[in-house]
């Protein structure tokens, strides 16, 4: 048992940080916020803040049937913040400051029983479907999805190599290592690092001259599934933020030509600072409404919306917030974005087409679905990559050539 002693700060921060996540705010982003604002807290408070906002948010419908079953009378955020300290071991020195009556909860037996099945933690609706489409590996799948993200980054190879920087790294008292890839063995992921220890990488010099970027593994594949050349054109057309857009620049060595997009042109704003600060000088950021008078591209890079199930490791708000109607939007979408664009690649060229979804219905059946509309191109390749066998997010890649 681990002690605690609360003080109704944290315990209000913490509160208000639920709040605020179920009714409109992004768990990642809120949880930055708390701890940007709120500068009064030490390093183990802080600590204490994001895990047990993280743990709530994972497990809030198992919590909900804990906190039935204890009776808990008011089942306010409070109750769930103390079911939380219950199931992870702590011994709360003031319970007082609950207000509960805890004299009265003495079976904590009741604390096991909804946290046998992962797949309680998740929506009904969305644990029917998942079931539906995956079958018994559902199983397997949700438990993995309700383990805490790992932390990876990608070495820039413009300026350094993983060996190099990993040395950089520990030199500053961080805990890292070079990950096996057991996603593809012969062609392992050679830029890619695990950080096993807190960190400030973020605010760190080596993360302002542009030596890294934080990068699920799982994402680096996709880059590295292109298989780009030397000297090629290519288009990341949903680009966000960037980060496959900067690996392929590395990966093309600075040379060809990388047009980035994204019809939320808001989520580019960053990218072209980032593309000084990583050394990129083939990258050209472009209006969405630009890519029609592109032509004879050699790859086009789909990274697609998505549900985004792939990620809940990492966002696990994602499951609260998202509805069955958004996924059937996002396979509407998908489809358009394959459709729209085939012709842009030349002869021979080839669409990566990618989702962070862990569902075939925005996989392997929108490549199946588009090819048997589009008998000019044929499926080169595909690589499902799962977050209970590979230990990152979950992701979905396929390479589609023009004949």
């Amino acid at each position: 048992m681990k002690p605690i002693k609360l003080h109704k700060p944290l315990l209000q921060t913490v509160q208000k940080g639920l709040e605020n996540i179920f009714a409109d705010s992004y768990a990642d982003k809120e949880v930055q916020k708390i701890l940007r604002t709120n500068k009064q807290f030490g390093s183990k408070d802080r600590s204490f803040i994001a895990e047990t906002i993280y743990d709530i948010v994972r497990w809030k419908r198992n919590y909900e049937i804990i906190i039935k079953g204890l009776q808990i009378p008011d089942a306010n955020w409070q109750a769930f913040i103390f079911v939380s300290l219950l199931r992870r071991q702590y011994d709360l020195l003031n319970p007082e400051i609950f207000e509960i009556d805890i004299d009265t909860l003495n079976d904590n037996d009741q604390l096991d029983l909804p946290l046998n099945d992962s797949r309680i933690s998740f929506p009904e609706w969305l644990d029917q479907r998942c079931y539906n489409e995956l079958d018994e590996a559902w199983n397997e799948i949700a438990s993995s999805l309700n383990i805490p993200a790992r932390i990876f980054i990608r070495a820039n190879t413009l300026k350094t190599t993983a060996e190099k920087l990993l040395t950089l790294i520990k030199k500053e008292g961080i805990d890292a290592v070079i990950p096996f890839s057991s996603m593809n063995p012969e062609r392992a992921i050679k830029t890619c690092i695990e950080i096993l220890s807190k960190n400030n990488l973020r605010n760190s010099g080596l993360y302002k001259s542009g030596l890294l970027e934080f990068q699920d593994l799982g994402s680096q594949a996709i880059g590295q599934f292109c298989e780009v050349k030397t000297g090629q054109t290519v288009l990341d057309l949903c680009a966000g933020a960037g980060g496959k857009t900067l690996q392929l620049s590395a990966l093309l060595n600075n040379t060809g030509k990388i047009y980035a997009t994204d019809k939320n042109q808001a989520r580019l704003e960053n990218l072209e600072k980032r593309t000084q600060q990583a050394g990129c000088g083939n990258i050209k950021v472009i209006n969405y409404d630009e890519v029609k008078t592109l032509k004879d591209i050699d790859v086009l890079l789909i990274d697609a919306p998505c549900s985004g199930l792939g990620t809940i490791k990492r966002h696990p708000d994602t499951k609260w917030k998202l509805k069955n109607e958004d996924i059937e939007q996002y396979i509407g979408i998908q489809s358009s974005l394959l459709q729209e664009n085939k012709s842009i690649i030349r002869t021979s060229g080839k669409i990566i087409y990618a989702t962070c979804s862990i569902l075939p219905s925005e996989g392997e059946d929108q490549i199946k679905n588009f090819l048997r509309k589009n008998s000019e191109y044929i499926l080169k390749k595909e690589l499902r990559i799962h977050p209970h066998l590979h230990g990152c997010d979950g992701f979905y890649m396929a390479e589609i050539l023009r004949k």
